[in-house]
């Protein structure tokens, strides 16, 4: 037996023609066994593990049908081909036996001319699922990886390429959301750092899932805080609104945190929530060894600053006009505030979200 050979179990009443399949099996270059009745192969089934199975219907003890019914309900071999052969030669016969799971069906008596490629091709599809079962599986790993930076429909798409994986980008509208924890610094100096660890991953795991719900994406960690693209790398039809959603819905996370929250964090946290709409670059820069998908634009720097500008303002989201106008009339919002905003030559309107 040549190395890596396919092993081929063949179950015959009839001991001459099972010495011709054998010989037959064993000529294509692959491992051949026998036996004479159902109870026996399945036993030779569970200890040898072949890689496809050749079976006459009229056994004696387990027919051929019954052990393609064990196999076929068994997740450990339901995966192994069975190919049935019978003296049966009506149609019924045929598709009852296909209908039960047969990979394929031979009439008595066999041709070596017809068992070789029937063989072969029940074969090579349990190849190609095999191959493919390995390529969805490391899909679905690459999907979860995704999915720690993008919502479900965004990993989606990344893993399909329908979004590239490319240098470079395109220039969009979107709404950029940057949320930032309050005083982290001062909790950090006071607790052990595995605390600390602990509690920055259970807030911003609640912020995150919040994003994601809203159709948002997490384009950067930054320690104590986050920022959320909603828009891009794939639009919606309704961006500004999802991004007002994910900051009501960040905050439920945080008083269901601080309703929660452990015994070394005597005092509720607070966060500030900076939103902006516009025109950004979305895309992915450095090399094509590393890449890190970005955006860059205005809108991202103004929703910095609007995070800062709630200590001020007293507030714990504050948005410009673009977001407002394009989130429609849907959001309680408290009077605008104009005013200068570092880095701007104009002022901007600003909006306490309510």
């Amino acid at each position: 037996m040549e190395e890596g050979s396919a092993r081929i179990l063949i179950l015959e009443s009839d001991a001459e023609h099972a010495s011709l399949l054998e010989r037959y099996v064993s000529m294509m270059g692959f491992d051949a066994r026998v036996a004479g009745d159902g109870v026996s192969g399945m036993k030779l089934v569970s200890e040898w593990s072949p890689d496809l199975v050749l079976t006459e219907l009229e056994l004696p003890e387990l027919s051929g049908m019954m052990v393609l019914k064990e196999l076929k309900s068994n997740p450990s071999t339901s995966e192994i081909p069975v190919v049935v052969m019978s003296s049966q030669k009506e149609e019924e016969v045929m598709i009852v036996t296909l209908s039960s799971g047969a990979s394929d069906f031979l009439a008595k008596p066999i041709l070596m001319a017809e068992l070789t490629p029937k063989l072969q091709h029940a074969l090579e599809i349990k190849r190609y699922r095999a191959e493919l079962k390995l390529v969805n599986e490391r899909l679905e790993r690459e999907k979860q990886g995704l999915s720690r930076f993008f919502s479900e429909d965004i990993a989606s798409r990344i893993i399909s390429g329908e979004i590239g994986a490319n240098l470079g980008g395109d220039s969009l509208e979107a709404t950029m959301l940057f949320v930032d924890i309050r005083g982290s610094t001062s909790i950090a100096e006071k607790i052990p750092a595995a605390d600390f660890a602990a509690f920055l991953n259970q807030a911003l795991g609640g912020f995150i899932q919040a994003i994601f719900e809203n159709k948002g994406s997490v384009n950067k960690i930054l320690g104590d805080g986050l920022l959320a693209t909603f828009g891009c790398p794939a639009a919606t039809d309704d961006d500004a609104g999802n991004a007002l959603r994910a900051a009501q819905a960040i905050r439920a996370s945080l008083a269901a945190f601080n309703a929660a929250r452990p015994a070394y964090l005597p005092d509720p946290i607070q966060i500030g929530v900076g939103i902006a709409s516009g025109k950004v670059f979305a895309g992915n820069i450095g090399t094509e060894g590393r890449l890190e998908y970005t955006v860059l634009g205005d809108p991202v720097n103004l929703a910095a600053r609007l995070q800062t500008l709630c200590k001020r303002l007293s507030a714990d989201v504050l948005l410009d006009g673009a977001t407002r106008d394009r989130a429609g009339n849907g959001f309680a919002m408290g009077a605008p505030v104009s005013g200068h905003v570092r880095g701007k030559s104009i002022e901007v309107e600003i909006f306490p979200l309510q």
